[in-house]
């Protein structure tokens, strides 16, 4: 008998240690009705780093709810979009459930998740993601996906009865990671009506609108320290704390729109705004109730209760305000633009080339409780109802290049930045007593031939 050569042998026993240790190609499982009828059933097949691609329709009952990666590492995804494959939840079920671990390999991609229930006591499952859960150690990858009316509820415990119900839309406890995903139609009966995250989920180009907390807080989102780049978050209710957002003291919002909100714009315990507009919110634009926080280049314009409320409740807050525009709040009585209340803890606020202008039914900042006084450099404090230079940094006016001038906003002149500035506006670089720009936004339009006083009625008025 002719033995192989011992070269043949060895680069076989190369090639069984290779295909044992790397991965086999990923497949592509089509789940359609000639051979995978379920969305479950496309799951339970794939392996490791495979693709279950899903056929457009609408994908009701058994198999196709309550879907289960097991801990399979795997990409969901439709073929056409979230358009156009929906997975119908009915009531009493929800459309995922990740508890074993999946990571940021595994994940979601293209659907819409609709109709989901969790109720502790119609349906006896406890109150967490309405729409989609994912469990402790689970950190999915989530991508240009739906959740849409979706729902989280319950009551029981003792010794009262509680209200229960955590993420109407999607509930998680670690790491997730959404892009271009929207929210809307949620709720939950205590927290996040569009989205609850215990850990710190990251979230890009992602919509919340008409979600609700209908017994507490964080309308659209309620979290821990979350980071959230290039999201809108408007028309959400929160009976409590943050109609917009409920966030903690590490978390980012960079270039970010909460607007039109029932409560407050944002609650948080510090954190870091950049570029970020926070209007017309039926509350505060921004409330914080300790840490560290930080606004820069934000406008924040509109609001019902004020502009940005400091309240040292749980302990000291710091506050750095840098290149924003405050204007067109409507502060409550006894109020301010800004507003500083060491309950509790001493307040610390800190301005620097800031507008503060044109607010009604308060002072431009007040200073009550415990507080550290203001330290203002370059602002433009004008204009305000009840007093600009006035109170706890009346003794800061023409001190560090603080100023009180007109700030002459495009307004009507520029309706996409309306509070962006005429030309020849004393915020502007080359009129500024610091040479820098002051406030959120530059120039936006021409000379004004004829300077009218702008009101506060006139700023309330593009609210209407």
């Amino acid at each position: 008998m002719r033995c192989a050569p011992k070269s043949s042998l060895a680069v076989t026993a190369i090639a069984l240690v290779l295909a044992a240790v790397l991965p086999s190609h990923a497949a592509t499982i089509h789940v359609r009705a000639d051979r995978y009828p379920t969305i479950q059933a496309g799951i339970d097949a794939a392996s490791e780093g495979d693709t279950v691609l899903v056929a457009p329709g609408t994908y009701t009952g058994p198999g196709n709810r309550d879907l289960d990666f097991g801990g399979t590492n795997l990409v969901l995804m439709s073929e056409v979009g979230p358009q156009g494959t929906i997975i119908d939840c009915g009531q009493c079920y929800r459309g995922i459930y990740m508890n074993n671990g999946e990571g940021p390999t595994s994940v979601v991609q293209g659907l819409t998740i609709r109709n989901g229930r969790v109720d502790l006591n119609a349906c006896s499952r406890w109150p967490e993601g309405g729409g989609m859960y994912a469990g402790p150690g689970c950190a999915p990858t989530i991508r240009d996906c739906r959740f849409e009316d979706c729902s989280v509820s319950g009551w029981g415990g003792d010794p009262t009865f509680q209200p229960m119900g955590w993420g109407g839309g999607l509930y998680c406890h670690g790491g997730v990671t959404l892009t271009g995903c929207t929210f809307s139609g949620n709720s939950a009966l205590v927290r996040g009506g569009g989205m609850y995250c215990a850990g710190s989920p990251v979230l890009t180009d992602c919509v919340f609108y008409g979600n609700s907390a209908v017994e507490s807080s964080g309308g659209g989102l309620f979290c821990g320290d979350v980071t959230l780049t290039n999201c809108v978050f408007y028309g959400n209710f929160a009976s409590f704390r943050g109609g917009g957002i409920k966030c903690g003291g590490g978390s980012t919002l960079t270039n970010c729109r909460i607007e039109g909100n029932s409560g407050s714009g944002v609650f948080c315990t510090g954190g870091t705004l950049t570029d970020c507009i926070v209007s017309e919110n039926s509350s505060c634009g921004v409330v914080c109730w300790s840490g560290d926080l930080t606004l820069t280049g934000c406008t924040i314009t509109g609001n019902e209760l004020g502009g940005v409320y400091l309240r040292a409740q749980l302990n000291s807050v710091d506050a750095l305000l840098m290149n924003c525009t405050i204007a067109g709040n409507s502060c409550a009585p006894e109020g301010g633009a800004v507003s500083c209340n060491g309950v509790n803890y001493p307040v610390g606020l800190t301005l620097s080339a800031c507008v503060v202008a044109l607010n009604g039914e308060g002072c431009a900042i007040l200073c009550s409780g415990a507080f550290t006084d203001p330290a203002l450099r370059c602002c433009d404090i004008y204009g305000n109802a009840d007093g600009d230079w006035v109170g706890c940094i009346a003794d800061q006016y023409g001190v560090n290049f603080n100023f009180s001038g007109d700030p002459l906003f495009c307004l009507e002149d520029n309706p996409g930045e309306p509070y962006s500035l005429h030309e020849g506006s004393p915020c502007l670089p080359v009129n500024s007593p610091c040479g820098e720009l002051v406030g959120a936004f530059g120039q936006g339009c021409g000379a004004v031939t004829v300077v009218e006083a702008v009101s506060w009625g006139a700023i309330k008025a593009m609210f209407r």
